[in-house]
């Protein structure tokens, strides 16, 4: 299901977008903590970035399923 909206027109772009968007708001602050959080102890600010993109994965399994 995660394809099909890609076959309608208007709607793709919006769609790759979006996701795109939920992509990058996930790997950036990782990259953040991984160079620049280095220096400093205080990850709140990405780490509220990266919960904030974590709530709309699809592919998420509860805290009670793990």
């Amino acid at each position: 299901m995660r394809i099909a909206p890609l076959f309608i027109p208007y709607v793709n772009t919006a769609y790759v977008a979006f996701n795109i968007a939920d992509e990058m708001a996930k790997v950036l602050p990782i990259i953040y903590k991984s160079t620049f959080g280095l220096a400093t102890d205080d990850h709140s600010i990405a780490n509220t970035i990266e919960a904030f993109a974590m709530q709309f994965d699809n592919n998420k399994v509860s805290e009670a399923g793990q």
